[in-house]
């Protein structure tokens, strides 16, 4: 059954007709109508636990959210994996209220599924999970404000205007401290995850069993995500199941990082540290294997990555080196890979939290899309690729 969700643009609209009592003028958002085939939910590895009185707990679950458009252009559905800090909302909306791009890519055409991983957001922490000192079971902190604008840093956050030193450059402290209590930088902390963590191990397992029910799949992953996507990801392709990642600023998301080096198959054995060399590659300095026959990985044959970098992300000012070895790696490795620099696409001044920037929209459209699209189609894309 289709259905069509309408929302007000930035909710103003319903705010400012309650106030006069008049009735709201409903829009729809920025991303334009959802027509949707089916909106639902769902939770995968859900593990029993016996207690001792004889009742059974559950832990190691997922929560899973999930839009399928009534014309799905694509054929394989994408999976939005937050950060370490972050989860499913992240996705949804911006920090001032506009369309998140799940709204963007399910009116692409996108089958799209966002998740809380394992401890965050509506994915119930369990007494056996990890605060972030290490302590089973006890709450931990949630992110500062302080954190979070390190993070949120960009020339295109919302309702802060960036703040330059006295040669011209952008002054990440000054802005930092001017920014630490306001409500858009507010917004994204007060998402910061206060129940116990699971390990990687747990969401590794529970990606995994996301894309074992609804794969083939693309995943798209951000910061932290990433070094558990990875893992997924790896064990997702070995049965099938992986189309390919797009890696947004993803902690991990070097190939040769410990979490594709262990959960691969390698045709000449992993390439270690001692089998790597330092080599010059388009002005970056490349971490590559050495040798006449580099060491290809087997599972993830035949899988796209893509390799995405804002100017002011947790790279900087290395972003784009950032972004160029990592595709160099991966294509050293058997990979189909791309690295993609939004300054070189027409976005400069962007973070590392792009989806809530004033220009998320607009990247969504005319970056994230096209770098979904070409995972998904393969061939040529408009984008400026390294």
């Amino acid at each position: 059954m289709k259905t069509t969700l309408k929302r007000g643009a930035l909710g103003l609209a319903l705010l400012a007709a309650t106030a006069i009592g008049t009735s709201p003028a409903w829009a729809f958002g920025e991303a334009g109508p959802l027509e949707l085939a089916e909106f639902g939910a769902f939770y995968v590895n859900t593990t029993p636990i016996m207690n001792e009185d004889g009742t059974v707990s559950v832990t190691n679950q997922m929560f899973v959210e999930y839009m399928i458009p009534e014309n799905q252009v694509y054929p394989y559905p994408v999976v939005l994996v937050p950060g370490g800090g972050g989860h499913a909302v992240d996705w949804m909306q911006t920090v001032d209220g506009r369309d998140g791009w799940v709204q963007y890519l399910v009116n692409a055409g996108f089958a799209v599924y966002w998740v809380d991983r394992p401890g965050a957001g509506r994915s119930a922490a369990n007494t056996t999970y990890l605060d972030r000192n290490g302590n089973p079971g006890a709450l931990a902190n949630p992110f500062g404000t302080g954190l979070i604008t390190r993070l949120a840093f960009s020339e295109d956050w919302p309702n802060a205007p960036m703040i330059y030193d006295a040669d011209g450059n952008p002054d990440r402290m000054a802005w930092g401290e001017a920014n630490k209590a306001n409500p858009t930088i507010m917004a994204w902390a007060a998402g910061s995850p206060t129940t116990p963590n699971a390990s990687n191990d747990v969401q590794i397992q529970a990606e995994a069993a996301l894309l074992e029910m609804i794969g083939p799949a693309v995943i798209f992953t951000h910061s932290a995500g990433g070094t558990t996507s990875g893992a997924a990801g790896a064990m997702a392709a070995a049965n099938g199941n992986l189309v390919g990642i797009l890696n947004f600023e993803s902690g991990g998301a070097n190939p040769y990082g410990n979490s594709m080096l262990n959960n691969s198959e390698w045709s000449n054995g992993a390439p270690v540290e001692a089998n790597r060399a330092n080599q010059t590659v388009e002005g970056a300095d490349c971490s590559l294997q050495t040798g006449d026959t580099p060491s290809q990985n087997v599972t993830m044959a035949g899988t796209r990555q893509v390799f995405l970098y804002s100017e002011f992300g947790t790279s900087a000012p290395n972003s784009l080196p950032t972004a160029v070895c990592a595709a160099t790696q991966a294509r050293q490795a058997g990979l189909d890979a791309i690295a993609v620099y939004m300054p070189d696409n027409g976005y400069e001044g962007t973070g590392h939290f792009a989806m809530s920037e004033l220009s998320s929209g607009e990247i969504a459209t005319n970056v994230v899309i096209p770098a979904l699209a070409w995972i998904e189609n393969g061939g040529e894309t408009d984008l400026v690729t390294h």
